[in-house]
This record gives structure tokens, C-alpha cells and sequence, in this order.
């Protein structure tokens, strides 16, 4: 199947845009300080499509570019995981609802990234999506209104092919204020997964009014 390059508006990586960097770091006839910079060039991509290609970089034969991809990987699972050990203690710190509540959200979206940035494979991201479930849930226990709680419910129900799960959740985000802008996109894929053309087409066609 083709290999489509997503690309955001006219955004540049320095002078080079994100499919010119995958292309560069994929010739092996492109000198190795150029591939050097491309890899560089990916510290101002957003996260998840940034460690889509590092990985693949950690099976390239120069040992100097392996080094770099996995560092870069490395760096940014740690800079999560920091994050993950502050909210952890703020929610065994909490002594009111709020306070439980603010502790719980975070610690849901945090794990999320991990899975959704691809920082996590394996065991440790199915344990990365147990933590994310359960926080969303005791984030929600103590507030169900929250919007964005919900659309990660229905991103993560969606990863695990729960279609109506995820449909519901997405439809309880939007009930409670989360712009549907926004929720679309992830309507759309629900749509081609359920192999609902029509709707994918009618989705594609909101989105691009709104954009």
C-alpha cells in the first residue's frame, strides 16, 4: 500500500518539510552529516509522527544515526515519564475531589501520549493503556462532564477496536461542550473502520467547510 506523508499547512522543519526528511534519512547515497541533520530536523515535529521515523532509524546501519534516533526517543519517554512521577505523587498528595480530579486528568493524558506518541511498545504499552483507562475513569468519577476525558476514552477505545464504545464516548465529548471541529477527524477514521463510506465522505466534507 502507499505511504502517505502527512503535512500540516505550509509548516517547515528549517528548510526541510517532513517527507523530505524521511526521504533523506532512507538514501543511503546522502552523506552522513545530512542525514545527520535530518534526524535533528525532527526535534521540531510533533511527537507522534517524529517517533514513527526514529524507529525506523534505529535499524539503519550507521551505528552514529542508531545512537542519535534511540537518544532522541529515549529523551522524550523520560521527559513524559517525569512528568508521570510528579502527577503520581500530587494524586497520593490529594486530600479533596478537585484535587484528585486535576491529579487523575493528567496522569490520564500523560499515559495516553506515551501510546499515542509511539514512546511505548510492547508490555509496557499495554500497561501505558491500562493506566490511561484507569485514570480516565477516576477523572470522569469525579467529573463527567469533562470533554476532553472523553475523547481520550474514545481515541483509546478506538486503538482497541471497541467501535461502539468509541462512538458513544465521542458522543458523550460532544455533549459536554468539546468542539465537534475537532472530533470529526477521528469520526472520519471511526467511519472507514466500520466500513461506512458515506459517512468517512460526509465527515471529510465537514472538515473541509470548517478548515
Amino acid at each position: 500500500t502507499p505511504r502517505f506523508e502527512v503535512q500540516h499547512g505550509p509548516q517547515k522543519m528549517g528548510t526541510l518539510r517532513l517527507g523530505q526528511v524521511r526521504n533523506q534519512l532512507a538514501s543511503a547515497t546522502v552523506p552522513l552529516d545530512l542525514r545527520m541533520k535530518a534526524l535533528l530536523a525532527l526535534q521540531e515535529v510533533p511527537g507522534r509522527h517524529a517517533s514513527e521515523i526514529l524507529r525506523e532509524v534505529m535499524a539503519d546501519p550507521a551505528d552514529d544515526l542508531r545512537l542519535l534516533a534511540f537518544g532522541m526517543l529515549d529523551s522524550k519517554e523520560k521527559l513524559i515519564n517525569e512528568r508521570i512521577h510528579v502527577a503520581s505523587e500530587a494524586l497520593k498528595a490529594a486530600r479533596d475531589p478537585q484535587a484528585e480530579y486535576a491529579a487523575s486528568k493528567q496522569l490520564a493524558e500523560l499515559y495516553w501520549e506515551l501510546v499515542y506518541q509511539g514512546l511505548v511498545q510492547g508490555d509496557m504499552r499495554l500497561y501505558a493503556l491500562e493506566q490511561a483507562r484507569k485514570h480516565v475513569a477516576k477523572a470522569l468519577a469525579h467529573h463527567q462532564a469533562d470533554g476532553g476525558l472523553w475523547v481520550i476514552a474514545g481515541r483509546m477505545r478506538l486503538l482497541e477496536k471497541d467501535y461502539e464504545g468509541s462512538l458513544a464516548a465521542f458522543e458523550s465529548a460532544v455533549k459536554n461542550k468539546f468542539p465537534l471541529v475537532r472530533i470529526e477527524p477521528y469520526l472520519a477514521e471511526l467511519a472507514f473502520r466500520r466500513h461506512d463510506f458515506a459517512a468517512v465522505r460526509r465527515h471529510m466534507q465537514k472538515i473541509q467547510r470548517e478548515g
